[in-house]
């Protein structure tokens, strides 16, 4: 263990020294930190117990830094006993907060942090597919909370840090115990040990911006040239502790002992190999007595990773202390981090392999961007940047609301059109959240990284997380869509945050030069928080055809629509108040938000485009989960068109012989496969009331009577897990028969021929005969209606199951289950034979063929009493 107090620097300033006129004075802080430190010891300890797969942050970690001191400063560095004492300080605090120790109500008070929360939202979600309720945070599975701990002890220990030096632990006595015992020095240190400890997770700009103009007088016990300078410090402290990385921190026997795994297995393998750094021409130089096998790569590009984000940071702190006008450190870099080869050759050599820095580069970013962010992914769709500004603003609202406990319906997005010198230009403005410089500059031009869920949402946004938070965008890249529409872009942001500023990040040439990043004007100034994005029309013919909705996901329109039905279009089913204004008129509300759920039908329906919505109007019925959560409101019915939005926002494809809207989501960026969010429960009773009320509204004459039309509902319905009751679900002979209808004619039958050649499965008899098969053909049955892909596809969930393996889970399994329990035999007493069938089409011409299965049971039926699926008796 290293002696901190044969270090240089403690050995200059609080050390005992020859004719002292201060002695008392220096005595005084001299033992108030051996005290300190003692205690502080006392709690690093703890460190282990809570962060078991944590290198070495005890009191061996925090007494090296004294010595990574006089190595990265030098001799004679510019410090003052006073400040010596707060350095030191910051010294034992700065990781404390990693023990549960450091917290006085222990595990109790971490797990009520939004930190503890909001990661252990995030790893259920990771490992268990879905929301965690309020059960599961009352109950969290061990590994789980576990992980949750840890995550939250690293987020927060620098934060905790800064409390530390002033907060007390109460005994079983009632007494108050302090880290720093004397109160005198403790009110008079204790705020800026805390902060410096703190700064050590901060940015460079950020310890430039709070540390550079303070400096903090002498306590009134000290002498008067006693101040501290809190950058220097806080530059030494961030500098040290970057730079302690030898095998102090990863002894060999605690690794076997602590077994770490992943990504802190391959922290602990490096780290037990280096030794301990000595400075060269200014820079620090690493080395290892151990060479790295082939099995210990990921360890090696680790360490290497490492060492140049030491590097950084000593140039980072080099760069603050010269411009500030501060003495510079001796160590200003690190070596040999330009050539991980070079540097395996020399410092940290490896054994059979050469580290060859083979990551992927993008030469040409920009290129990549736009045919990734834009037509080479969503093909010539000028609505696509639309739809991706709406789920942008949609979700900031959304956040908004959690965070600030906000009505469900609070919240608005205002899209205007309008024209200036430059052209036609169009803004999107929302009440969200907002984005503070960060959030602008590493995740808005990131592409492919999504704020939302990552370590900067759970630090600017604590809680969020765990408040069931669920946004529609997920990849990172809708926002450069907009180029898709024009190189001019115009953000403007400010996070809802009291006392934030309002930032603008302006395109002026696309993606082709790099955007301005400034203040705003007093003009442009978001006084409560939110975005406003401003694009600029490169071509009038890109503005034209959006209005028209020209593309392949919408019929064209007749004649150019208002931006009020453009956004109903777009965002049929949104959850948030969408206003529009075009050309300076008076602003008009186009969706009130989740006003889909009580939409007259009428309107409902022109939402979606869908056609002969008068015919089905009488169908439509809502979905609602369990939980009662509508996830839809629709019908079944043939042909269809109807929507599956995805956060409230029209998708890429449509639902196959059903109207209205469906609720759902996608793992896919184009958003062109969806599966529904709607639960397994609500579909299936939404499907068996489908077929009731067409079964009812046939009987009396409301519906269409087109025997396709029935066919096709009842087979949704059998597709989604209900029953079909009294509609049709096959041909037989070429007229149609029920599912009781069937039972009772199978009962007669040796054999039956069973085929799917159309959509509607077709039942014989033997033998087939011609003008049979041409009478079928006349029905006209023969368009392609419900083919398996097509239907799963776009549907998504399809919850019917077979136990009857050569046929598959659909409706063709449905019709030879129900066979099997007219004949009483199981599915496995089923002989089934593949054929081959040819039925002429209704155009003479040609010849349908298709597949077909022969049926008889492997052992002569009793005709015993038919049950369904169901249990029910037919």
């Amino acid at each position: 263990m290293t002696d901190f107090r044969k270090t240089k620097t403690w050995l200059r300033t609080l050390a005992p020294q020859q004719n002292d006129q201060h002695a008392n004075e220096r005595d005084h802080l001299r033992t108030a930190f051996e005290q300190f430190r003692e205690r502080a010891g006392t709690i690093a300890e703890e460190i282990k117990l809570a962060y078991p797969s944590l290198t070495e942050h005890g009191i061996t970690h925090l007494d090296a830094l004294w010595e990574m001191t006089d190595l990265i400063t030098g001799d004679d560095y510019p410090i003052n006993p006073a400040e010596a004492f707060v350095l030191g300080g910051a010294f034992l605090v700065h990781d404390l907060g990693n023990g549960l120790a450091a917290f006085p109500n222990k595990e109790f008070e971490l797990r009520s942090t939004h930190e503890w929360k909001d990661a252990f939202a995030v790893f259920f979600r990771r490992e268990e597919n879905s929301t965690p309720e309020t059960y599961d945070f009352d109950n969290p599975p061990p590994h789980i909370a576990q992980r949750a701990t840890e995550e939250a002890l690293r987020v927060l220990h620098a934060r905790q840090a800064e409390k530390l030096a002033l907060i007390s632990w109460t005994g079983n006595n009632s007494q108050k115990n302090y880290l720093i015992e004397d109160s005198s020095l403790r009110s008079h240190f204790g705020k800026t040990i805390g902060e410096i400890a703190y700064s050590h997770w901060w940015d460079i700009s950020e310890v430039e911006a709070k540390f550079n103009r303070r400096r903090l007088g002498a306590a009134t016990s000290t002498p008067p040239d006693w101040s501290i300078d809190a950058l220097k410090l806080a530059c030494i402290l961030r500098a040290a502790d970057a730079a302690h990385i030898d095998s102090r921190r990863a002894p060999k026997f605690l690794m076997a002992l602590r077994t770490p795994t992943g990504l802190s297995n391959a922290h602990w393998t490096f780290q037990s190999k280096i030794s301990k750094p000595i400075l060269q021409n200014n820079r620090l130089t690493y080395s290892t007595g151990e060479h790295f096998s082939p099995n210990e790569i990921n360890a090696f590009w680790l360490c290497f990773e490492t060492l140049k984000m030491i590097d950084r940071e000593l140039h980072n702190v080099d760069s603050l202390l010269s411009e500030t006008g501060r003495q510079r450190l001796t160590a200003i870099g690190v070596s040999g981090v330009e050539d991980a080869a070079r540097l395996s050759k020399s410092h940290i050599p490896t054994d059979g392999w050469t580290p060859v820095d083979t990551q992927v580069h993008i030469s040409n970013i920009p290129a990549v961007i736009q045919k990734l962010g834009g037509y080479d992914l969503y093909g010539d769709e000028p609505t696509v940047p639309f739809r991706e500004l709406i789920q942008n603003g949609a979700d900031a609202i959304r956040a908004r609301r959690i965070l600030e406990n906000r009505p469900v319906d609070w919240g608005a997005l205002t899209i205007s059109l309008g024209r200036d010198e430059e052209g036609n230009w169009i803004e999107f403005e929302d009440t969200g959240i907002g984005m503070s410089e960060k959030v602008l500059t590493r995740y808005l031009l990131n592409f492919g990284t999504s704020f939302w869920w990552s370590d900067d949402m759970r630090r600017e946004q604590p809680g969020l997380a765990a408040r069931r938070f669920e946004p529609t965008g997920k990849f990172g890249i809708g926002f450069f869509s907009v180029f898709m529409w024009g190189d001019h872009i115009r953000v403007t942001s400010c996070s809802h945050i009291e006392g934030a500023s309002t930032n603008v990040l302006e395109f002026n040439d696309g993606l082709h030069t790099r955007p301005l990043l400034r203040k705003a004007t007093k003009n442009e100034q978001l006084h409560d928080g939110g975005t406003r994005i401003r694009v600029w029309f490169s071509e009038e013919a890109t503005l034209n055809k959006l209005l028209e909705m020209e593309g392949n996901e919408f019929p064209r329109a007749k004649k150019p629509l208002s931006l009020k039905k453009l956004s109903q279009r777009i965002a049929p089913s949104i959850d948030i108040e969408i206003r529009t204004c075009e050309n300076e008129r008076p602003i008009e509300t186009a969706i009130k938000p989740n006003d889909w759920k009580k939409l007259p039908i009428k309107k409902l329906l022109e939402r979606t485009d869908t056609i002969n919505s008068h015919a089905i109007s009488q169908f439509i019925r809502p979905i609602a989960n369990s939980d009662g959560t509508q996830t839809g409101r629709a019908c079944l019915c043939y042909g269809g068109g109807g929507l599956a939005t995805i956060g409230g926002l029209r998708s890429g494809g449509s639902l196959s012989h059903m109207a209205g809207f469906l609720q759902c989501d996608t793992d896919t960026m184009r958003r062109d496969s969806t599966y529904t969010i709607a639960d397994s429960h609500a579909l299936t009773n939404w499907a068996s009331e489908q077929a009731i009320l067409w079964t009812k509204a046939t009987a009396e004459g409301r519906a269409p009577q087109h025997a396709l039309e029935l066919i096709t509902v009842a087979h949704m319905a059998i597709r989604l897990g209900g029953e079909p009751h009294g509609l049709p679900i096959a041909w037989l002979n070429g007229n149609t028969i029920t599912l009781a209808e069937l039972c009772t004619w199978a009962k007669s039958q040796r054999e039956i021929t069973l085929s799917s050649l159309y959509p509607t499965s077709l039942l014989f008899s033997e033998p087939i005969s011609e003008e049979i098969l041409r009478e079928i053909s006349s029905k006209n049955i023969n368009s392609p209606i419900l083919p398996e892909t097509h239907a799963n596809n776009y549907v998504g969930n399809m919850f019917y199951t077979s136990d009857i393996p050569e046929l598959k889970p659909s409706v063709t399994a449905l019709i030879a289950e129900h066979i099997c329990s007219s004949w009483s035999i199981d599915s496995h007493d089923l002989h089934i034979t593949p054929a081959h069938i040819a039925i002429p089409s209704n155009t003479a011409r040609n010849i349908n063929h298709g597949t077909a299965w022969k049926l008889r049971p492997k052992i002569q039926p009793n005709h015993l009493q038919i049950k369904t699926r169901t249990g029910k008796n037919s």
